[in-house]
């Protein structure tokens, strides 16, 4: 059974995108699932919060972009220093590939994910870059459904905006992927502004903003700079985050089967 492939977007940078992502990864390998992690930002912030280094010579998410290769995805699967997570690492020279002449482009990471065998995991999360550009339009084609990540501020709302009328062209041309969800993350009880934003979110989206909120919290950065897990994490306030974490897969439907987490081994490219 082929795993759900969910793209997590936002315009704007610093909105804890990242964070939340390889969070919900760690969620999932804690309650004994496995996850794939596909990082689509030049700058690999989820590369190398997950303990890796991209090498630029070895098989990365640059490669698949790279050309047509139906199931290439799986040639690029790099393990991590996390326990049940994998990933897609990327580098710099991701950004070459976004400003090449290739017309094709946001259809290869689709093409590469479909042809590969990826039952062993609970989920495919893909971090997106903080761009509208091509990159953003492959991570979006290639997903089954996405979910917004927004910082209760101006810009940070403005920059999920942008990333809406990307995919209101994506759906135009496949018919999908659905908004499926609204994270609000990074939120700070301390500001009455974050309180407003929250609010009008939700007046906006319904639903579709996620009950559970992702606080503002020193471990989240603390365990990235780290690049530990949060579920390994264990100073400061990391058990809020392990809750909001748990909380966001139970509403996000991502069901685990801790048999997915056995162990198995890929090969180092």
């Amino acid at each position: 059974m082929s795993p759900r492939v969910m793209a997590f977007a936002n315009h704007k940078g610093g909105v804890g995108k990242t964070a939340t992502t390889t969070g919900l990864a760690a969620a999932i390998a804690a309650k004994g699932g496995r996850a794939l992690l596909i990082d689509m930002d030049p700058q690999g912030n989820a590369t190398t919060g997950v303990g890796v280094v991209c090498d630029d010579s070895k098989p990365n998410v640059a490669h698949i972009l790279g050309q047509l290769n139906r199931g290439g995805a799986g040639e690029c699967i790099t393990p991590t220093s996390w326990d049940g997570v994998d990933i897609i690492p990327a580098g710099l020279d991701l950004s070459h590939i976004a400003k090449s002449g290739d017309e094709d482009i946001p259809w290869r990471l689709k093409l590469a994910l479909e042809g590969a065998d990826l039952s062993q995991y609970t989920a495919v999360l893909i971090d997106c870059p903080p761009s509208v550009g091509r990159l953003l339009f492959a991570a979006l084609m290639a997903a089954d459904g996405v979910v917004g990540v927004i910082k209760p501020e101006v810009d940070s709302v403005k920059g999920f905006r942008d990333v809406e009328t990307i995919l209101e062209k994506v759906q135009a041309i496949t018919g999908g992927p659905e908004l499926q969800k609204i994270i609000i993350s990074d939120k700070d009880s301390r500001w009455s502004s974050h309180d407003f934003h929250e609010g009008e979110l939700r007046r906006y989206y319904g639903d579709l903003v996620a009950r559970t909120i992702v606080p503002h919290l020193t471990a989240r950065a603390d365990a990235h700079e780290s690049q530990q897990s949060p579920y390994a994490w264990t100073r400061g306030k990391a058990v809020s985050l392990r809750v909001a974490y748990d909380g966001l897969l139970d509403e996000l439907g991502l069901k685990v089967d801790g048999r997915k987490n056995n162990g198995a081994q890929i090969s180092t490219p």
